[in-house]
């Protein structure tokens, strides 16, 4: 009967290596599985071969030894976008809930990509397992390409012998988060074409067209206007200095940026956000909903209250909720309900902090933040479609007064020549 060869997780989390007889690849899996492991690599070998020969301790090395992450790779289009990481992982998840070895799901999925990056990345991932990594050590070789967050949730799978069960539940909290992001983004793109006409037609008319009525002030023998004379001004260093526009507006931005950096500023400029009319909610509903989506999936992954806190609260995307969760974790640390913890600084809106003490109080706190992020994903999606509708006329009529300025200064000089001949 033929011989294989393998690596394992047990229910422990540590990594085993042992050779079973079985008739086929598949009966191997289930006599593994059988024992209480999550097999990584399973391997059809001659009768009497060494294991400890083929785990590369001693002797020839029959498991290739894992390359080496370079960085020179990030050069280029050596990046992994977001809808192709989803792909991989939904795929990657369909494969091994389907009982297929982590290395044969691998290696159909790099045959399957057409990315060219990726492909190297799963090649890596590849000789790192069979070196007798797990699957999460060979996604840290790759902090790029895949979030913190989801290499924590792997580990913790590995850890808990739950791997299938948390690769299903990272794809789809990836799938969900990707399509939340897509609604806000197509949702904006209207309003930013309008925006991009309107700023190319004041532009054109500013550059092109005013220009044309100063020959004609030229020659006649009228005072100019206020708006008109600001009008001409503004046109002459359009004109003239429109590289000094082109690096103010850069300077501008490499300042925010810059400052964007510090965490105190972080902190207050995500506090005004948080304050703006109509758009404050938007971004406080869209922080807590991926916030309450990434402990739910934590938690329900096996990860303990306060390790899901600390990775949760890096991807709220705002620092002023990353501070109160930061509040919350020394208060449940001491001993402190958590819906209590919460409710410090009314920041976290009532029906969050309630639905807390309702998971808390039944024991599925995992349940109640999953329903929490469904209500503020529809809240999103229907506040985002609101705002778009709202801002189609908003753009259209700020156009129009702009034009209008612009056509009514330079028609103001001919109306006032003409009042003067007819006295």
């Amino acid at each position: 009967m033929p011989v294989y060869v393998y690596t394992a997780i047990n229910r422990d989390g540590k990594d085993l290596k042992g050779e079973v007889e079985a008739a086929d690849q598949v009966k191997a899996l289930e006599i593994i599985k059988q024992k209480g492991s999550f097999p990584t690599f399973v391997k059809e070998v001659a009768a009497g071969v060494n294991l400890q020969r083929l785990s590369g301790t001693s002797g020839g090395v029959a498991l290739k030894e894992a390359k080496p992450f370079n960085l020179g790779t990030l050069f280029g289009k050596k990046r992994v976008g977001e809808k192709h990481l989803v792909n991989f992982m939904q795929q990657f998840s369909t494969l091994i809930a389907s009982g297929l070895p982590v290395v044969r799901s691998l290696n159909i999925l790099k045959s399957q990509t057409g990315h060219k990056f990726l492909k190297k990345v799963i090649d890596d991932m590849n000789d790192a397992i069979l070196a007798g990594g797990s699957f999460s050590d060979a996604m840290q070789k790759f902090p790029a390409v895949f979030p913190r967050l989801s290499i924590d949730l792997i580990k913790a799978g590995e850890t808990s012998g739950a791997f299938d069960v948390v690769l299903a539940r990272l794809a789809g909290f990836m799938e969900k988060s990707r399509r939340i992001k897509q609604k806000v983004v197509g949702a904006l793109i209207y309003p930013s074409v309008v925006i991009s006409i309107s700023m190319a037609v004041v532009i054109f008319l500013i550059i092109f067209a005013v220009p044309k009525f100063t020959i004609l002030f030229k020659d006649l023998n009228v005072a100019l206007p206020g708006p008109t004379l600001f009008l001409l001004a503004l046109s002459h260093f359009a004109k003239s200095y429109w590289y000094i526009a082109i690096l103010g507006i850069v300077g501008i931005a490499f300042i925010l940026n810059r400052l964007s950096k510090i965490e105190r500023v972080k902190y207050y400029m995500d506090a005004v956000k948080l304050k703006l009319p109509v758009f404050g909610i938007l971004f406080q509903k869209i922080a807590i909903s991926r916030f309450s989506r990434t402990l739910s999936v934590l938690l329900s992954s096996g990860v303990p209250i306060l390790s899901a806190l600390t990775a949760a609260k890096e991807v709220c995307g705002n620092k002023v909720l990353s501070g109160v969760v930061s509040k919350a974790y020394d208060d449940i640390r001491e001993g402190e309900l958590i819906a209590q913890s919460f409710s410090r600084d009314n920041v976290f809106p009532p029906l969050f902090v309630n639905m807390i003490a309702v998971g808390e109080e039944s024991g599925h706190l995992d349940k109640s933040l999953s329903r929490i992020s469904d209500i503020y994903d529809d809240d999103v999606d229907m506040m985002v479609s609101s705002l778009a509708s709202l801002l189609e006329p908003i753009l259209i009529i700020t156009l129009a007064l702009i034009v209008g300025f612009i056509v009514v200064s330079m028609f103001l000089p001919l109306i006032k020549l003409l009042d003067t001949l007819s006295v």
